[in-house]
């Protein structure tokens, strides 16, 4: 029987395993990327499911360029219904004080590595008409840090807004194909990503920033205890794979209006006023 085939990245932990399991278990066939074999044949016990696994470094572009025809050797023939770009780090700081290879790393992995695995799967999601393939669905997990800016979280903020540019133009130029494309827009979700990227030691000590960051640490482990289950995620993303017209965004967070407006209808200097008050006063 040909299964649906829909390819995860990011699959080790957080929403892209969650994704598997429910995927998987809903009855398409999942391949997943992941740091490592071990990685893989773990999750390949722990799902006994359709799921497969391919070993994916996104900071090796050679890797990245060389995606698609792995998937190929996994598909066959056979089509993509569906890419979810998942894979992500979340990397923060001060500006000022940024070293260019952290930025660089966080555009790489967020950024870059979803351009070039997207491209290399749309000739197998009917990107072109003369193609044997059906239309298929790109997913890009993005984040509510895509349209709203945090301060001192600036690599991972830009990183999620320009995936959020880049997601309207692929929508825009792949909708001729019959090609959707949806992002989703979590809110803080219990998932390791800011454990896995947030060094427990402040890399500030010593710097004007030094009282602001640890004061950072303690609301995003505070954000961490309130995050809504992971679950949300992957039922939504299920719901939206069976839509035959589904919303171009999707906002998940615990109070959707509170965001739509802070984020959108708050004027900046508002906004601006209330991080400065907050911040000096941990100064202080």
């Amino acid at each position: 029987m040909n299964l649906k085939i829909v390819v995860i990245t990011g699959v080790s932990t957080g929403i892209g395993r969650e994704l598997c399991i429910k995927l998987s278990h809903a009855g398409y066939r999942v391949i997943g990327t992941v740091r490592d074999q071990l990685q893989g044949e773990k999750l390949k016990r722990e799902i006994q499911g359709h799921f497969d696994y391919v070993v994916l470094d996104l900071l090796d572009q050679h890797a990245v360029t060389n995606f698609g025809q792995k998937i190929k050797e996994k598909t066959g023939e056979n089509g993509i219904f569906c890419l979810i770009n998942n894979a992500g780090v979340a990397m923060g700081g001060p500006m000022m004080l940024l070293p260019y290879e952290e930025l660089h790393q966080q555009m790489k992995i967020n950024f870059y590595s979803v351009f070039s695995i997207t491209n290399a799967l749309l000739p197998q999601m009917g990107a072109g008409f003369n193609t044997p393939f059906k239309p298929g669905m790109i997913i890009n997990i993005s984040s509510v840090s895509g349209i709203f800016n945090s301060p001192f979280l600036g690599p991972y903020c830009i990183s999620k807004h320009a995936l959020e540019s880049m997601s309207d133009i692929y929508r825009r130029e792949l909708a001729v194909f019959g090609i959707k494309l949806v992002l989703i827009q979590p809110g803080p979700i219990r998932t390791p990503i800011w454990g896995k990227s947030v060094p427990k030691q402040n890399p500030y000590l010593n710097t004007d920033f030094e009282a602001v960051y640890d004061a950072l640490t303690q609301e995003i482990e505070t954000s961490e205890k309130n995050a809504l289950p992971v679950e949300r995620i992957s039922e939504l993303v299920l719901r939206v794979m069976k839509k035959k017209n589904p919303a171009t965004r999707y906002l998940v967070t615990k109070n959707n209006l509170m965001m739509i407006l802070v984020s959108h209808c708050m004027p900046d200097k508002w906004m601006d006023r209330i991080f400065y008050k907050k911040f000096k006063k941990v100064l202080r």
